[in-house]
């Protein structure tokens, strides 16, 4: 978990979101700790990516925009105007981090704002996807046998429907 959510925050693609949950759900008693790993190495692993940024500079901005495209100078344009809130933000949101991480080290970001923004963002959405999937355990599991095979024979009649529909309408434009 520590290395997925470190790694996201620079340059892996997947975030560390259904890893944090499924981990939480697998071990409840660990949630605090697990989302407390996974905050500290999301922020530390966007300090690398802030370094990097401020290391390497301009020339990593054609490569960003290859994979971002002109989103790059959107987030430039945050980043001047509101620097540590619009790391705040993108920590929060399904942005891509790695993308505000990069550039605050170009821009240079105040570090100290960045880091704990990184902190605060990230620990934020990590507790709540954590509080989120224990609320979801704890409805899964009082769901008995019974309630359980009901909503699956609904769903089940639902989607035989919908596909019944579409069928049935495909034909119908066909022939007319």
């Amino acid at each position: 978990m520590s290395l997925l959510s470190f790694s996201e925050a620079i340059f892996f693609p997947i975030p560390p979101d259904p890893g944090l949950s499924a981990l939480v759900i697998a071990y409840p008693d660990k949630a605090i700790l697990t989302t407390s790993v996974c905050t500290l190495s999301s922020a530390l692993g966007g300090l690398i990516g802030y370094l990097i940024g401020l290391i390497i500079g301009r020339p990593l901005i054609p490569w960003l925009r290859k994979r971002f495209g002109m989103k790059v100078s959107t987030v430039v344009g945050y980043l001047r105007d509101y620097g540590p809130i619009a790391i705040l933000i993108a920590a929060f949101t399904p942005l891509p981090f790695k993308l505000f991480t990069l550039l605050a080290g170009i821009v240079r970001v105040n570090l100290i704002g960045f880091f704990i923004a990184a902190v605060i963002g990230r620990g934020s959405r990590f507790i709540g996807v954590a509080y989120a999937s224990l609320r979801a355990k704890s409805l899964a599991s009082s769901l008995n046998s019974t309630y359980m095979f009901q909503i699956l024979a609904l769903i089940t009649l639902i989607l035989l429907f919908i596909i019944l529909y579409r069928y049935w309408r495909s034909k119908r434009s066909i022939n007319s």
